[in-house]
């Protein structure tokens, strides 16, 4: 059995932001690796530690880089996520995709965990995205479970919970060989599971929160419960999401995954890389719009902005803030600026475009985008101050008032006043050539 190692030094420590980066090109997967990995995991994750001292507010905010770490390093903190406690204060995630099967496990950890809390901001880095992994993780969604790869047993069957007492062993499923790859659970905990009635040898599948997939066999100390509803609960991203010099398939499996796991996300961005044409691709902003229809800001990089048709979805997006580096052109952007049915007519508060030298802009188009410039829109950027607003209504509700102006004024009055006297946004627009 591997031996677990405490962190006491980390877990009682105060601060006001942590930073952790895991990784490194030396680091190989061992049932010790794992196990250490998952102490660190579930202590400042989860909040599962043996310690006794209130360390509700030991950081004021957590961020969490993920670089040249294996596969079972990564599975290890995607199922630690899944379990995400309101106490760890994650802020930031950043990981990296450069490796096999990794989609399911990062779809799994953010969007089919137990736990109900949001990362603000999440950053997916290098890899690919494809049709494939498109089809995966429609699955991963459907049935609330990293799906297993090939070579384990219990790729399919009966999905469910497994209910795990404190002290029962179980074996680390990447390590099916290792005689010594199995860890003791330390506290009771209720698994997303998998079964397979058919196998012959009561084994069931689970993920353990911070030690990723691992398998027991049913009896005693490990019980498993089916669903029973077909139908499981998934937790759209509605913070940011980065998606970061991924080699994308096509433009559509792009949308696929935006529409599966995005439907409340506030913050885009998307970098291509300029000397990797792969990562580069086109995006139609009528599409984003359906697949993201409270999106407030986005932010490109080598990935040409495009917009095919003015859609109801397009009309009614409520973007305020867009940047957009190495285009090909803006004339896609001027109808979204100059059609009053659409929202970002009125609402878009900054829209910064940018263009290889190489290959400038139309002048005639920057001339027409840059007409825009400086318009006032019906948007607030700072409200009338309480104090004032407290004073005005002091005044209209007192009984001592002799001023008969002052007492005729009702709610509706005072409100429309409030409105007038914000200070509306300015919209800015900027055109630059590198």
């Amino acid at each position: 059995m591997t031996q677990s190692t405490r962190f006491p030094q980390l877990v009682g420590t105060s601060t006001s932001k942590l930073e952790l980066e895991l990784g490194g090109d030396t680091v190989t997967d061992t049932p010790q690796v794992t196990t250490n990995a998952s102490i660190l995991l579930n202590e400042i994750l989860c909040g599962h530690n043996d310690h006794n001292d209130h360390n509700d507010h030991l950081y004021g905010k957590l961020d969490l880089s993920c670089f040249s770490i294996s596969n079972g390093v990564f599975c290890s903190i995607c199922s630690a996520v899944a379990e995400l406690s309101a106490q760890s204060r994650l802020s930031n995630l950043s990981m990296d995709m450069r490796d096999q099967d990794r989609w399911q496990w990062l779809i799994y950890g953010l969007c089919c965990g137990a736990s109900n809390t949001d990362i603000p901001s999440v950053e997916v880095l290098w890899g690919t995205l494809t049709k494939s992994d498109i089809s995966i993780i429609a699955d991963v969604l459907r049935v609330g479970y990293p799906l297993p790869a090939p070579k384990q047993e219990c790729a399919y069957g009966i999905y469910g919970f497994v209910n795990l007492q404190a002290g029962v062993e179980v074996h680390l499923c990447d390590f099916l060989d290792d005689e010594h790859a199995v860890i003791m659970i330390p506290i009771s905990c209720r698994c997303r599971a998998v079964y397979d009635p058919n196998n012959g040898n009561e084994l069931v599948n689970f993920v353990v929160p911070g030690y990723g997939a691992c398998v027991a066999k049913l009896g005693g100390a490990v019980q498993f419960t089916p669903d029973s509803t077909p139908n499981f609960r998934v937790k759209p991203l509605r913070g940011s999401l980065a998606l970061m010099y991924i080699t994308i398939e096509t433009p559509e499996v792009l949308l696929d995954l935006l529409t599966m796991i995005t439907s409340g996300l506030r913050a885009l961005k998307l970098y291509g890389h300029h000397k990797y044409t792969a990562t580069q691709i086109h995006l139609d902003l009528c599409a984003l719009a359906t697949a993201c229809p409270k999106l407030r800001e986005l932010s490109t990089d080598s990935i040409d902005v495009v917009v095919s048709s003015h859609n109801n979805a397009l009309r009614q997006w409520p973007i305020k803030y867009m940047e957009l580096n190495v285009i090909q052109q803006v004339s896609d952007l001027l109808p979204c600026l100059g059609d009053p049915t659409t929202r970002m007519a009125h609402e878009l508060v900054e829209l910064r475009v940018s263009i290889q030298w190489r290959e400038p802009f139309d002048d005639e188009e920057v001339k027409k985008l840059k007409a825009h410039n400086g318009e006032f829109l019906p948007v607030v950027k700072e409200k009338f101050p309480l104090p004032l607003k407290i004073a005005m209504i002091s005044a209209v509700t007192s009984t001592f008032s002799k001023a008969k102006a002052i007492q005729r004024m009702n709610a509706d009055l005072l409100s429309g006043i409030f409105v007038l006297a914000s200070t509306p946004e300015q919209r800015v627009i900027e055109c630059l050539e590198w």
